[in-house]
């Protein structure tokens, strides 16, 4: 018993040594030029994500998936032949989290009067071994069925998110503003889970009292910003292991909140430790009522 305990531990501890030597840390820069119409907050965001895209892109390579189709149409007894060509690059590596801030320098382009943003990245990363889950998420407005889905809400306007899962999994949601104050969404606030579960093929519908078998824990949300165009990003967390969410504590909106670092510093743990985790990130912007 004593040398097939010793095997389970070497082997538990081997595949953790294997987990954490898969992580590197990647740096890189990208040069935005914002159109006229796009905030700074905006051109920021588009920036940082280019960026980390493109340092995976050099460290791990893309995939080219090229689809193609033949179309024939016939008029006045002849074929005319049209070809399409459809092509998509994906990275062959995922951010897991940031070493250090990113540090921008924002300056003016006099000639199309737009923001030049020049952002640098700091992160831990890995390469893409085998294949993640398939997941679908929506972020709903104002109703609970996937054509509610949208990117732009308004004040005053309900939230809603569903989520479905080939397979059963534990999930929990996060909430960024411009200020970096990250807010828990899920689980709800007088959950005593520490984390949402979520069964198999089921579209499940959250922040809906309507919707819930248990009501009384539903937290209900209507969207709210300090400015016109305010950025919001979704963090959703989801894996088929158990895990629990970051410590957090109340704020003085009621929500439990935590800083963005330690957001930041716990998705980067929790990565590591778990490679079929997914961290899936949504963005939305809420405007003001005119």
């Amino acid at each position: 018993m004593k040398k097939l305990a010793l095997a389970i531990l070497l082997l538990w501890c081997s595949s953790e040594t294997l987990i954490s030597q898969s992580v590197i840390n990647v740096s890189g820069e990208y040069t935005y030029y914002a159109p006229i119409n796009i905030s700074i907050e905006q051109a920021k965001a588009i920036a940082l994500h280019r960026a980390k895209v493109q340092c995976l892109a050099d460290e791990f390579g893309t995939v080219v998936n090229q689809s193609n189709s033949t179309t024939i149409r016939t008029t006045n007894g002849e074929d005319e032949v049209s070809h399409f060509s459809l092509g998509e690059i994906e990275v062959k590596g995922e951010w897991l989290g940031d070493w250090k801030q990113p540090i921008y320098n924002i300056s003016y382009d006099e000639t199309t009067g737009g923001n030049i943003v020049h952002v640098k990245v700091f992160g831990k990363a890995r390469a893409i071994s085998g294949s993640k889950i398939e997941v679908s998420i929506r972020v709903l407005c104002n109703g609970v069925t996937p054509r509610y889905e949208r990117d732009i809400f308004y004040e005053g306007d309900q939230l809603y998110l569903s989520f479905m899962s080939p397979h059963e999994g534990y999930l929990c949601v996060y909430l960024v503003d411009e200020e970096a104050n990250a807010y828990c969404l899920l689980p709800y606030e007088y959950s005593e889970e520490g984390i949402a579960y979520v069964s198999a093929n089921e579209n499940h519908v959250f922040f809906s009292k309507s919707l819930s078998n248990q009501p009384d824990l539903v937290d209900e949300y209507v969207m709210s910003c300090a400015h016109d165009g305010e950025t919001n990003v979704f963090y959703i967390v989801y894996s088929p292991n158990r895990f629990t969410k970051a410590a957090d504590y109340f704020s003085s909106t009621s929500l439990r909140q935590l800083s963005y670092q330690h957001l930041q510093e716990w998705l980067l743990d929790i990565q590591t430790r778990d490679a079929q985790l997914q961290v899936i990130r949504k963005n939305i912007m809420i405007k003001k009522l005119k």
